[in-house]
């Protein structure tokens, strides 16, 4: 968890484990137990036999009570390559093995193929442009495997999406991804697609709401609507893993509320309760009412975690499949940036008749960047949007997409601006690397820790700020604040007593005056890293000591 919330477009598969035989829940392995991870199970081989979890196959729930594995593929009888101890045989054997280490390879190709609908700009129109290319994060990945994932007894394209019903055998079902990819060739498929991508940086922070909406033309394709999201690693202690909680809602054409993971009779039942353990829910109506279905992503709980920059905001991977209507074809003919100097990037465009909302783009540099490089920060009902996220120092480029409930159609051109006003970024910082008693300078204690870098090309200075408690449990605050300004990368406190252990925190602050820093208002690293040492006596004597213990 802690690698995934730091690499947010890597993602993680790991076999759920072989000790479900006969009924044996809460055996999955660890570290597909992790949030942020696919964990896969196992069915049987086969065109009949992948209808049918492996008995082997690992169950939860985890101990917290969320639901893995997340999916199950083929892993019984499968051929793999079989090498041997020497490097000069250039042996070419297979050999045949099961488990959910053979289906964890299979769901990884899965992925792969995935990536590449993707990269190779598939969506949204179904046909390879590499100008839709998208750099997908972790994720959307998850919610798309899961979304496209089937009920493993389902035994014939006719019946595998009239019902769904997760639990700690199948996970969310078994892996299939025709179900969740759209394509318009050779001929425009029935099932449609719709996905929305905001990485963390972008994210929405507690009581955020984001609204999204879908037509549905007909009710002979289900409606399945998923989110994921990496998040920050709980604490080892932690009763319950998640640290973000995110609720998925749906309302229908008729005003009947669903919510994620309240399922009945293999579907997703009105009303119901809110899930607060999982970082993946799903919305699955096997036959939704004709009309506008809304959809919202609600930050529930996202409380900043220590020692992780950016976790005061939580991005997601939504993805929706329903019955096609057709696509988007609308299009913004031009696009302005401008630097308000204050509170971010203005973006403007001519109104596009009949486009409900519009859908904001942007890239960390300027409008040279890759196609790839643009993503999802926000939507706007208006021909106008501020980037509030902008910070000062740094150019962005933007495009933007007109959208109804059926599509969103064709970048606009690029418009790029530099931002003026204030930078946020906290400066990179490891913290304090070292805490020693010192014997030459009578009762002090020296600390050091490697340089630091500012983040905000504005405010390129930096300067240390020490943080001194007699407890390894209290937090860096004015109370143990005992020096600002340092500029060297260490520091001798000589106000110590003998005999007593301190412990030390120290945190990089940067040159700006608008970040609320304690030395000179700047923006400081939140790092809680700490260091203890002894303080010594200034005056010591050797001695001779016996022991009479006699062995």
């Amino acid at each position: 968890d802690i690698f995934s919330f730091g690499h947010e477009d890597f993602l993680l598969l790991f076999a759920g484990g072989n000790a479900g035989y006969p009924d044996n829940p809460y055996t999955l392995d660890s570290p597909a137990t992790a949030k942020n991870v696919v964990a896969v199970g196992a069915t049987y081989n086969g065109s009949t036999g992948a209808n049918e979890r492996a008995n082997y196959s690992s169950e939860g729930p985890c101990r917290d009570g969320r639901l893995k594995p997340d999916l199950v593929a083929p892993g019984d009888s499968i051929i793999s390559a079989s090498g041997d101890s020497s490097h000069s045989t250039n042996n070419c054997s297979n050999k045949i093995k099961s488990g959910t280490s053979m289906a964890t390879p299979t769901a990884a190709g899965a992925a792969t193929l995935l990536r590449q609908y993707l990269r190779e700009g598939y969506y949204p129109t179904g046909a390879a442009l590499p100008g839709d290319s998208i750099l997908p994060s972790a994720a959307l990945m998850k919610a798309m495997l899961i979304n496209g994932a089937v009920e493993v007894s389902a035994s014939g394209q006719e019946t595998m999406l009239q019902s769904l019903y997760p639990d700690d055998e199948q996970g969310w079902g078994r892996l299939l991804l025709d179900t969740a990819l759209f394509f318009s060739s050779p001929s425009r498929e029935s099932r449609g697609l719709r996905i929305w991508d905001k990485w963390n940086g972008s994210g929405i922070m507690t009581g955020g709401e984001d609204v999204y909406t879908v037509y549905v033309t007909s009710p002979d394709e289900p409606l399945k609507i998923t989110v994921a999201w990496t998040e920050p690693p709980p604490s080892p202690l932690a009763g319950i893993a998640l640290c973000h909680d995110l609720d998925l809602e749906t309302v229908s054409p008729g005003g009947e509320i669903y919510r994620g993971n309240s399922f009945d009779q293999g579907a997703s039942c009105p009303g119901g309760v809110k899930d607060a353990v999982n970082n993946v829910e799903e919305i699955f109506i096997p036959d939704p009412s004709t009309g506008t279905w809304t959809i919202k992503v609600r930050g529930a709980h996202i409380p900043f975690i220590p020692g992780f920059a950016g976790s005061s905001s939580q991005g997601y991977g939504l993805v929706v499949t329903f019955p096609d209507c057709g696509g988007c074809s609308l299009e913004v003919q031009s696009l302005t940036a401008s630097d308000n100097g204050e509170t971010g990037i203005d973006l403007g465009w001519p109104a596009v008749t009949g486009a409900t909302w519009y859908q904001v783009y942007r890239a960390s540099e300027g409008c040279g960047s890759g196609d790839d490089s643009f993503m999802f920060i926000g939507t706007s009902s208006a021909n106008s949007y501020t980037d509030t996220l902008a910070e000062g120092g740094f150019t962005y480029a933007y495009r933007v997409r007109a959208a109804d409930e059926c599509g969103e159609g064709p970048v606009s051109p690029c418009a790029h601006a530099a931002f003026s006003g204030n930078c946020g970024l906290a400066p990179s910082f490891g913290g304090i690397s070292q805490a020693e008693g010192s014997y030459s300078a009578g009762c002090s204690i020296d600390l050091s820790w490697n340089a630091a870098s500012s983040n905000c090309p504005s405010n390129p200075g930096i300067t240390y700020n020490i943080y001194r408690s007699l407890s390894p449990y209290e937090k860096p605050s004015a109370a143990t604040l005992i020096e600002t300004g340092v500029t060297a990368e260490a520091f001798s406190d000589s106000l110590v007593f003998p005999n007593l252990t301190y412990y030390y925190t120290v945190r990089a602050e940067d040159s700006g005056v608008s970040g609320g820093g304690p030395g000179n208002g700047g923006n400081e690293d939140p790092n809680e890293d700490v260091h203890h040492a002894p303080a010594h006596s200034g005056s010591y004597a050797f001695a001779t000591f016996t022991d009479g213990g006699g062995d």
